[in-house]
């Protein structure tokens, strides 16, 4: 009734009744706005709070089909795309977790400032500290249990070298376990740039070594010990060596003198003509002035260019057997490869020739010169060329046989090559690899003691040099010694 009489009143009066319309149209517009905007921007709004809060299985229900439904709409695939983005991320975010987790070196991610943004499993459970004590603590409180950072000369602060070099630095630290223990620990930083080129991070990368250290130290005692007994260790080596070398050399000497005395009827009938030559005419001057007879020049000539020869053949024997039979003094000198060869076929040369063995020469005549020790390179050759004429003559079948000896100069690899062929019996393929062994011989006991071709692979290997060889049984051996030029 109240109503009623009111509205009377306002029918009465044509002002009042258009007041009463514009607040009621107000009243209609305000309701249409709040149902047509402010309401489907607020469940726009409560939305996007709750993507702020990380919420991403929000969506907005709004059936309409104007710009507010389209604005909804893009909101909802905007939302899908970061749901799906920070799925991605998680996995990423898991992964690395994993992987980091399972690493038994200890990674932190630090800002400039020494606190750490990340850390995973490794530092966490060294450190005996909960996770939220690590993160956003600093290093050096985490790790040295010390309220300042790390300073020379006891710790020197990877993060600052980095800073002053801007490259990686790693260094030996020492940290403390949950425990207090000490331990040490290898520790590595690594900038982290911005795309401007400015370090913003550092990647802090720490391995314990403390068994590492342990072992040096135990390597540095041991060594010390060692060295203590090294002086009078080294003091018998060398007692050792020269006893050794002492041997060695009595052993080549007696291999020489076992050769001469194998030489020894060939050298004298090498002499033994000559002499006679020298001896008969010597006889004849000495009956031609018994007897009172003149001197014919020419025939005196003639006699005296013969005893001329004959003691020259000698001398050229003794002095080869001289060479041959002399003490090495271990003295390097300028070597005629081709001269050294030579000295040894004068010594061997009557001996060979009584088997009916040919020695065919082929050297080269402008050989240059090499640096080594004649008296050992006789050495090698004569054995060399004595197992070759043994080789021929056990060949039973046939009698004789050829050595060819060759000398050539490789320019190429400045070195020269010396050939000694035979054609004897060859040498079994099962004995080839152990030719140079100490004491190995297929010879019977007394024609060899095994030790020429060891001898000759020693010297051979002391002139920086190799020996080689190639046999076929029942056709014979080949080899072949390179020397280098100086």
């Amino acid at each position: 009734m109240f109503l009623l009489h009111r509205f009377e009143i306002v029918k009465e009066s044509p002002y009042l009744m258009a007041l009463v319309d514009a607040v009621a149209l107000g009243i209609i517009i305000n309701f249409g706005l709040y149902f047509l905007l402010s309401r489907p921007f607020n469940k726009i709004f409560r939305a996007m709070d709750k993507v702020g809060e990380e919420d991403f299985s929000v969506r907005l229900t709004l059936k309409q089909n104007d710009e507010i439904g389209q604005l909804a709409e893009s909101f909802n695939n905007m939302i899908s795309s970061l749901q799906k983005a920070e799925e991605e991320k998680i996995q990423r975010n898991q992964f690395i977790e994993t992987v980091t987790q399972g690493i038994e070196e200890g990674l932190m991610l630090l800002d400039t400032n020494l606190k750490i943004l990340w850390a995973n499993k490794k530092v966490i459970e060294s450190s005996g500290l909960k996770r939220d004590e690590v993160i956003g603590n600093y290093c050096y409180k985490v790790t040295h249990r010390r309220d300042d950072p790390c300073k020379a000369p006891q710790d020197i602060c990877p993060i600052s070298e980095v800073i002053k070099t801007g490259k990686p630095v790693t260094v030996l630290h020492t940290h403390f376990d949950k425990e207090g223990n000490k331990f040490y620990a290898e520790v590595s930083a690594y900038p982290v740039r911005d795309n401007k080129g400015a370090i913003v991070r550092f990647i802090h990368v720490s391995h314990n070594v403390t068994e590492r250290i342990r072992m040096i130290e135990e390597l540095k005692s041991a060594k010390a010990k060692i060295e203590e007994y090294s002086q009078t260790l080294e003091d018998k080596v060398e007692e050792r060596t020269k006893e050794l070398k002492a041997t060695q050399a009595k052993l080549l000497q007696a291999g020489k003198m076992a050769a001469v005395g194998q030489l020894a009827s060939g050298v004298a009938h090498e002499l033994n003509n000559p002499l006679s030559t020298i001896l008969n005419n010597a006889k004849l001057i000495k009956i031609i002035i018994a007897q009172g007879k003149d001197f014919n020049l020419g025939e005196l000539k003639e006699d005296a260019e013969f005893i001329e020869e004959s003691v020259s053949r000698c001398k050229k024997i003794t002095q080869s057997l001289l060479d041959f039979s002399h003490v090495s003094t271990g003295q390097w000198q300028s070597v005629s490869v081709n001269e050294v060869i030579e000295k040894v076929l004068v010594l061997v040369e009557h001996d060979i020739k009584f088997k009916d063995i040919i020695i065919q020469k082929d050297l080269q005549g402008d050989l240059p010169r090499i640096k080594g020790d004649p008296q050992l390179l006789q050495e090698v050759f004569f054995n060399i060329i004595a197992n070759a004429s043994w080789a021929i003559e056990k060949k039973g079948d046939e009698k004789g046989g050829t050595i060819t000896i060759k000398s050539q100069y490789h320019k190429d690899a400045n070195s020269i090559v010396i050939l000694i062929s035979d054609t004897g019996i060859g040498i079994a393929k099962d004995n080839l690899d152990r030719l140079f062994e100490a004491f190995f011989t297929t010879k019977d006991v007394g024609e060899g003691t095994g030790l020429g071709l060891s001898i000759a692979y020693n010297i051979v290997k002391s002139h920086k040099g190799t020996i080689e060889v190639e046999s076929q049984e029942h056709k014979g051996t080949t080899f072949k010694i390179t020397l280098a030029v100086s």
